[in-house]
């Protein structure tokens, strides 16, 4: 093993007497290697961290900073002369002032307190850290030195942002699906109480007017006019129903859809098969939701699926509701599905988004399409 000495001595030209003194330092020299690998071990562990590590000298208010702080920060080691009014600079705007307080009371142990700064790069970008730190103190228990370390955030800040968007867009489509249902019902009661009760009126005056009336011709229109409006009651009816069905709130989503998708088989001569598990208790809100999601889908299918079969599956596991519409017509691309002007399906995804659910679509097993949606159990009654 090689071995590291030190020699120092000196030499008489007079008399040409030498000393020597010969030190062994392989010690040293490894205490060194050792220390130097151990700093870059540290370094190493602080960039993979994001994590930076400095010290604030109250004596002649400079700061020393490890290199990840200079790679956060976004400098290089000779762009930063170490003196607290420099960071100053490369604080947001808004939190200097927040920088300065914490500054004017340095060496008090209370503040040391874990704030957040925002640092802006010479690229104009936003960076977040996050600062923790202690006092070290002399013998005496004056205050000497402010240590800590900085933390990276950033990545951490914009989730929480994204994920604040997110819930503020799941209330907006709450709000918006509440106001949606609100409106129809007005207009479903509008037309059931006046566009309803007048055509019943005007049924039962025909009926009076037939009795006054003893010409056949005369009688046959009357009784053609009346079978007019009793078709044209009915569609009222129909179309109330579906602006809002109360039998959601009477008898539930099951009896509902089996109500809706008898008239839905009748009208467009497809077969709908229904499997629902017996009695999953929806509130009556979530229960509106699904009904309306059912609705469009079949809607879609009459129009373009060219199906002559539909099954329709309710159940839930493990706390989580499953609905399942599925058709064996000629499918839907990739392309109809993602298009920015296929609102149907953005409307069903945005009332899924309302129940803390999702809504796909993709293509079944044997051909067709298949819309599942699959929404939370403690959602369905907020």
């Amino acid at each position: 093993k090689p071995t590291f000495v030190y020699i120092e001595g000196w030499i008489n030209i007079h008399t040409e007497l030498c000393h020597l003194s010969v030190i062994d330092i392989s010690r040293r020299r490894k205490a060194e290697e050792l220390l130097k690998k151990s700093e870059s071990y540290l370094e190493e562990a602080q960039r993979i961290a994001h994590v930076g590590s400095w010290t604030w000298y109250f004596k002649n208010s400079s700061l020393k900073l490890s290199k990840e702080i200079y790679r956060m920060f976004g400098l290089a080691p000779g762009n930063f002369d170490g003196k607290i009014s420099s960071l100053r600079k490369l604080v947001h705007p808004e939190d200097v002032e927040l920088l300065t307080t914490r500054i004017r009371s340095a060496g008090k142990e209370e503040s040391s307190a874990s704030p957040e700064y925002r640092i802006l790069h010479q690229d104009g970008t936003i960076h977040y850290m996050h600062i923790e730190s202690r006092i070290e103190t002399d013998e005496s228990g004056n205050p000497i030195r402010r240590i800590g370390t900085i933390q990276d955030i950033t990545e951490r800040k914009l989730a929480e942002q994204e994920k604040r968007a997110l819930e503020q867009l799941h209330q907006l489509a709450k709000y918006t699906e509440k106001a949606r249902e609100n409106e129809r019902e007005s207009i479903s009661r509008e037309i059931h109480d006046d566009l309803g009760q007048a055509l019943t009126a005007v049924k039962i005056d025909l009926g009076i007017i037939k009795k006054a009336v003893s010409n056949e011709s005369v009688t046959a229109k009357i009784d053609k006019v009346s079978l007019l409006v009793s078709d044209t009651i009915k569609t009222v009816q129909r179309i109330t129903s579906q602006l809002r069905p109360h039998i959601i709130d009477d008898l539930g989503l099951e009896a509902a859809i089996d109500w809706y998708t008898k008239e839905f088989a009748q009208r467009t001569r497809i077969e709908v098969i229904l499997d629902m598990d017996a009695g999953p208790i929806i509130s009556a809100d979530a229960s509106l939701i699904v009904f309306r999601i059912m609705q469009e889908s079949l809607t879609n299918i009459a129009r373009h699926s060219q199906a002559n079969e539909v099954h329709i599956q309710l159940n839930k596991s493990d706390q989580v509701f499953c609905f399942r519409i599925a058709d064996n017509g000629i499918g839907i691309s990739d392309k109809e599905i993602h298009a920015k002007k296929s609102f149907g399906i953005i409307g069903m995804k945005e009332r899924a988004a309302s129940l803390g659910g999702a809504l796909e679509i993709f293509p079944g097993e044997n051909g067709g399409t298949v819309i599942l949606l699959k929404f939370p159990e403690e959602q369905q009654n907020t």
